[in-house]
């Protein structure tokens, strides 16, 4: 296991308990191990995660969509357990997420998805998951400055 796999799978897993969710590290079951299984409220997912060091979308989606079909094939190995992909990154922007939400919307919808940060930057679809969406005080001030910057450029003569 490569380290970025190594800090993305303990990363999320440290997420998901600090955010009051039972966590199993690589359950067996009868065919897969999945990453992780996680439990709250009634709600189970089986978890599936891929890292890249780069939030480049040509890198990013075709993770994503091993990681959905993966994820599909470990919930039946968990009755009961919906799947959810995970993509865990050093950064990633809004048109990123984007991307991913088309992609997600377009091919996977059955499948919760979510991106999470080495930063802690998050984003999900699928409940409960949204819940634990956040992105950092320094992600919002670089989208809040970076409108300000376009809309001052818009308008320039030069």
């Amino acid at each position: 296991m490569s380290h970025d796999a190594f800090e993305a799978e303990r990363g999320v897993e440290q997420l998901f308990r600090e955010s009051g969710w039972n966590v199993i590290a690589r359950p067996r079951g009868p065919r897969f191990t999945p990453d992780l299984l996680i439990t709250a409220n009634g709600v189970s997912y089986v978890v599936e995660i891929k890292s890249s060091p780069e939030g480049r979308t040509d890198r990013i989606i075709p993770k994503l969509a091993e990681a959905i079909l993966q994820a599909e094939a470990y919930a039946d190995d968990f009755p009961g357990a919906r799947p959810l992909a995970v993509i865990w990154t050093r950064s990633f922007n809004e048109s990123l997420f984007h991307r991913l939400q088309r992609f997600h919307s377009d091919y996977g919808r059955r499948v919760a998805i979510g991106m999470v940060t080495a930063a802690g930057d998050r984003q999900f679809i699928g409940e409960p998951l949204e819940m634990l969406n956040d992105i950092s005080r320094e992600q919002r001030e670089t989208r809040t400055v970076g409108v300000k910057v376009r809309g001052a450029l818009t308008f320039s003569l030069i």
